[in-house]
């Protein structure tokens, strides 16, 4: 990389830096992040915090890092947007690179797209810490594993080295500690990676072994949590359909087909449109045969009836399953480095969104690895295309911007409601009231749990739940 463009690329993600933490800081907290505002500030020290996060893995869950982060961003607000801002860069600067969009113009289409997802899954994933510090963080370690073995899509052989074969053992470790359909795809990835290694170069690389036995592990200190074996035996807040045996899985499935392939592919047609396109030049500039236009009208129907129908629940997975096999078949028959990318990246995305039908609740946030997969397939795709635009740069930066732009006219009036909530809280406590009325958001839609009086966690005089907040809607005046 030039000089010139090395200082487009460090400009370009300074401006990003700056851009997310200001969006980053105008986010109101929602739901239980008020219970963890309240915790992260009560903890003195590392001490404190080694002792709840282990008290959590004994009681509620094995997400340890998740709750480590949780909790260290409810200390401080600074704290907080500083650790989101530099995470979210990451990600960004990851799936760039893995995509193979490694300059200024690449940074800013990544941007653009991690920030524009559907809204059901955008309120789970930036505004909601807690949602935040457990999706986020496993996949930026999943993307920084791939970047640390780019020969796995040249179909190279991996050369050990102390260095590379340490920090991959970290990240398939650490990258465990999230959300269970997360530790399920490093473990599948892991595995299978070390067996084509095996298949291939008849022998095995230091380097993916050190990443199956991170991963092996931090799946193991994870699913040790006597959580799990309460759940799968008694059910809770949590719940795995093999509670109730092989009809409990298939009842949970159906159930949950709905929410997965809705949020996985079939609510989200910037994916499947943009996935579509790609795919439909490599065709035509590949001088297609019958079974390709005949794949690429299919692929085009499949988008057709998803963008223009309400279909059943059913029905909605069996196009959605039709797009990704149609779609892994035009990929199949392209060659070339970039496409053993992007079926990798399909195969990940269904991979880790598999485990998500068979446990209890579950929400858009729980597929926000599998979108960014689908994102890195079509990024990968565009990548190999290698299109050469004069104003690729300034597009790319206006794309951002004006997403950045419109997140910001919905989330500050937002922001604003919440400062008036919190002044009128502690004018409050200040007088010694023992109940208060603050206003309402008035289109909570963009946050997870608006409005709650989970509030009262962080607001109180002795116990949580002494000073009684009450949400006034706006336009009834009550």
């Amino acid at each position: 990389m030039s000089r010139r463009f090395k200082i487009q690329y460090y400009s370009t993600a300074m401006l990003l830096a700056a851009v997310l933490f200001a969006l980053f800081s105008i986010f109101p907290l929602t739901g239980d992040d008020w219970f963890r505002e309240s915790l992260g500030a009560s903890l003195g020290g590392v001490g404190d915090l080694v002792r709840t996060v282990a008290r959590k893995w004994s009681t509620t869950n094995g997400r340890i890092l998740g709750n480590v982060l949780a909790y260290t961003a409810g200390s401080r607000p600074i704290v907080r947007d500083i650790m989101r801002t530099l995470i979210t860069f990451g990600l960004i600067a990851l799936l760039a690179r893995v995509s193979g969009l490694r300059k200024a113009s690449g940074l800013l289409l990544c941007a653009a797209a991690v920030i524009a997802l559907p809204r059901e899954m955008f309120r789970e994933i930036y505004p909601w810490a807690a949602g935040y510090f457990n999706y986020v963080p496993p996949v930026v370690l999943a993307l920084g594993a791939l970047a640390l073995m780019p020969e796995v899509f040249a179909w190279q052989e991996i050369n050990a080295g102390k260095a590379r074969c340490a920090a991959l053992f970290f990240l398939g470790f650490a990258s465990q500690l999230f959300v269970e359909n997360i530790t399920f795809y490093v473990l599948c990835a892991a595995g299978i990676l070390n067996v084509l290694q095996l298949v291939r170069h008849k022998r095995l690389s230091a380097v993916l072994v050190c990443y199956f036995i991170g991963a092996l592990l931090g799946a193991v200190l994870l699913l040790a949590s006597p959580s799990y074996l309460d759940m799968l035996l008694h059910g809770g807040s949590y719940q795995v359909g093999a509670t109730n045996g092989l009809r409990g899985l298939i009842m949970t499935a159906r159930n949950n087909c709905a929410t997965v392939f809705r949020s996985l592919l079939a609510g989200c047609p910037v994916l499947y449109c943009s996935i579509t396109a790609l795919l439909g030049v490599y065709i035509v500039r590949s001088k297609p045969k019958t079974t390709d236009v005949i794949c690429l009208a299919a692929m085009l129907a499949c988008c057709a009836c998803l963008l223009l129908g309400e279909w059943s629940d059913i029905v909605t997975a069996l196009i959605c399953l039709a797009w990704f096999a149609l779609s892994a078949a035009a990929i199949v028959r392209r060659t070339g480095q970039v496409c053993g990318k992007a079926m990798y990246f399909m195969l990940a995305a269904l991979c880790a969104a598999f485990p998500l039908l068979f446990v209890n609740p579950i929400g858009p946030r729980c597929l926000y690895v599998s979108y960014v997969f689908l994102l890195a397939v079509a990024l990968s795709l565009l990548s190999g295309l290698k299109l050469s635009f004069r104003h690729t740069c300034p597009l790319c930066l206006c794309m951002f911007v004006g997403t950045a732009a419109l997140l910001a006219t919905i989330y500050y009036p937002l922001h604003k409601t919440d400062m008036q909530q919190r002044e009128l809280i502690e004018d409050a406590l200040a007088r010694g009231d023992r109940e208060v009325t603050v206003p309402a958001y008035e289109d909570g839609s963009w946050l997870w749990d608006a409005d709650s009086c989970k509030m009262e966690y962080a607001y109180y005089y002795d116990v949580p739940g002494d000073l009684k907040i009450i949400f006034a809607a706006r336009n009834t005046g009550e």
